[in-house]
């Protein structure tokens, strides 16, 4: 409210009356949801805008995420007297060198034992058809309408006459395929350009973002934006740390229980820990019928309450160790918003939806402790 505007409602008695007559309360949540429109319209435009521009605003999200949580080591390399420049791309180096161990290493521990993961899996699924016929359930007429739903849709694939224009329109989809590759390969190009000049500025940037923030004073900008990089590079050291204990313990109880494959569905376990809950489903999922297939129904039960007290007591506690209070959420709040950015921005909102949460917590509360809240804003 400008100086004018204040001038005329205090000397308008009629506003003081009417102002005067609301209830505390009452006012208070009608300015506090008036503030939460507008935030929800920002952040809404802010998310079409994202998705309307998705070739750039998403590499440079990434960016930026990756240039938070990897700076420090940057910031190491330039205290030993290394220029910025060279600290930043040996930094990108560094990263690139991770993708592609990460990479070669599911690849060997995944596809190199393909064909006893297939066999396992056929296996459990056999098993898992035998257990439903144990407990009553009529399996041959559950195989029956699935094998006549697959002959419906053979049987009209191969009558339609348009199979030969499908045929003849492969080409377009290898077009389509070519396309999609090199859009990819484009936009990792830009991530790892605006990487490079984020790792090499990121002081000068998150100072200029913090003296841009809507007329906030700049120390308080200053603070909300570290919070975000706190939120940030607690939220991946957490789910790192977690992750590979969670992997580790997992491998071990199928050691133990000498169910075969522990190394791939412990690399999955960890891979999929960056996803949040629905990487736990996929992994726990993947364990129970390597364990049904090769084990039987005990050890893939048992292994399954193991896969579940360890992603969901033990990640837990080692999160909420580690994370401190950069993430200071309740459990019910992490899975909320891991949905709700998993509905709106897909796997990347899934994974920033924690953090972010985070961040918007820690800037109400500095606004609050900076200019009070809105009830004693109007008492003042």
């Amino acid at each position: 409210m400008s100086e004018r505007d204040r001038t005329t409602t205090s000397a308008n008695p009629r506003v003081q009356a009417a102002i005067s007559r609301v209830p505390a309360g009452l006012l208070s949540a009608g300015i506090s949801s008036w503030l939460l429109i507008g935030i929800a319209a920002v952040l809404a435009m802010f998310a079409w805008f994202i998705s309307y521009s998705s070739t750039i605003s998403i590499p440079l999200l990434l960016a930026v995420v990756i240039g938070m949580v990897a700076f420090p080591v940057c910031e190491a390399m330039t205290k030993r007297g290394l220029p910025k420049a060279a600290a930043a791309a040996l930094v990108l180096l560094l990263l690139l060198a991770l993708v592609v161990l990460v990479v070669y290493v599911t690849a060997a521990g995944i596809l190199g034992q393909w064909s006893a993961v297939q066999d396992n899996l056929q296996n459990g699924m056999a098993a898992l058809w035998h257990q439903l016929a144990t407990w009553g359930i009529d399996t041959d007429v559950l195989r029956s309408e699935v094998a006549k739903a697959m002959q419906s849709g053979s049987s009209t694939a191969s009558s339609n006459p348009l199979v030969s224009g499908i045929v003849k329109s492969l080409g377009s989809a290898l077009t389509a395929g070519l396309s999609g590759t090199m859009t990819l390969l484009f936009g990792l190009f830009i991530s790892l350009t605006l990487l490079f000049y984020v790792l090499t500025d990121f002081p000068r940037i998150a100072d200029w973002v913090a003296h841009h923030m809507g007329g906030l004073p700049p120390e308080l900008g200053r603070g909300i934006v570290q919070d975000a990089v706190r939120a940030m590079r607690g939220y991946f050291r957490g789910t790192t740390i977690s992750g590979f204990a969670v992997a580790i313990i997992i491998a071990i109880a199928m050691v133990v229980m000498k169910v075969p494959l522990a190394a791939a569905v412990g690399l999955v376990t960890f891979l999929t820990c960056y996803i949040p809950f629905f990487g736990a489903i996929v992994s726990g999922a993947f364990a129970f019928l390597v364990a049904l297939g090769s084990t039987g129904l005990t050890s893939a039960v048992i292994l399954l309450a193991v896969v579940l007290i360890t992603q969901n007591v033990l990640q837990t506690v080692i999160n909420a160790r580690v994370m401190g209070d950069s993430l200071n959420l309740h459990p019910l709040v992490v899975l909320v918003v891991t949905m709700l950015g998993g509905i709106f921005g897909g796997l990347l909102g899934a994974a920033l939806g924690a953090p972010l949460a985070a961040l918007l917590v820690n800037a109400a509360r500095r606004l609050r402790a900076a200019y009070g809240s809105p009830a004693e804003a109007t008492e003042g």
